[in-house]
């Protein structure tokens, strides 16, 4: 490997692990730009280095070009789950889109139906829950999460921070059936909790709920779980106590056509490094 290429994997790899490790940011719009920052960083460099014509150094040069663009490599799938959950939130609080779970930001959508096997917007959807997600944007302050008295009805409310992993899930299982008020709040966010209410802290400030409610058939659905459906809440905490009107859909005229896995793969490298 030539002096310069192992320079740049040095450095290269320094800002791949400071970023991954560093709990300074954890705004995820600025971990996508960093991670694709990253890439384009590696690819250009191995692109550079190949362009040496050096024959003594050649063979070290595909060496260190080989460590680059394995960087690279570690950048993309590191940075591919905010990619795509970007991807699925846009069309999610779109009104120009086709995903079922389409409403607004901080704001429940609600399917009081079975998924048939056409349902594409979760994996290995439940046949046996109604579903109740929404997108919460905690950038500017929390949203305080209501649910009713379940009566012991089966629910749950997992929530995913913006690299799909479920940090926190209210429910029977958990935190009972009995009414409550959850705040939850971004990882910035050091205000006082209000009296009866449980924190939730968010390691991102995009988190995607998705609700289940126990549904035992259509005859229950329609009786006990739309009604309970209708209870579950979501109040910025500015508007708490307050009339508080959820803003409407509006259209996004560049929102993503496609599930997002045909997005990413479709998508020119360009785009990627930009998104």
């Amino acid at each position: 490997m030539t002096a310069t290429s192992h320079f740049c994997v040095e450095c290269v790899s320094i800002v791949f692990i400071i970023l991954i490790t560093s709990n300074t940011r954890t705004d995820e719009k600025f971990l996508i730009s960093c991670i694709m920052a990253i890439t384009g960083l590696a690819v250009t460099m191995c692109n550079s280095g190949a362009s040496r014509t050096e024959s003594n150094n050649a063979q070290a040069q595909l060496s260190g070009d080989a460590d680059v663009a394995g960087i690279a490599k570690d950048a993309f799938i590191y940075g591919l789950p905010l990619i795509l959950m970007d991807i699925t939130r846009r069309q999610s609080v779109s009104a120009n889109s086709a995903a079922a779970f389409r409403a607004p930001a901080n704001q429940f959508v609600h399917l009081s139906k079975f998924p048939d096997a056409t349902f594409r917007d979760v994996v290995r959807s439940n046949a046996d829950t109604y579903y109740s997600a929404s997108w919460l944007d905690l950038q500017n302050e929390p949203v305080v999460l209501t649910v009713p008295d379940t009566k012991g009805r089966y629910y749950m409310m997992p929530m995913l921070d913006a690299y799909t992993n479920v940090f926190a899930s209210p429910g029977k299982r958990t935190t009972g059936t009995a009414a409550g008020n959850f705040l939850v709040s971004g990882p910035d966010w050091s205000g006082v909790v209000p009296d009866g209410m449980q924190q939730i802290k968010a390691p991102t400030n995009t988190v995607w709920l998705i609700g289940r409610t126990q549904v035992n058939s259509e005859k229950d659905g329609e009786v006990t779980v739309i009604p309970l459906q209708k209870q579950y809440k979501l109040t910025p905490l500015s508007s708490w106590g307050k009339t508080y009107i959820a803003p409407a859909l509006i259209n996004d005229p560049d929102v993503p056509k496609g599930s997002p896995n045909e997005v990413v793969e479709n998508m020119p490298a360009e785009e990627f490094l930009i998104i």
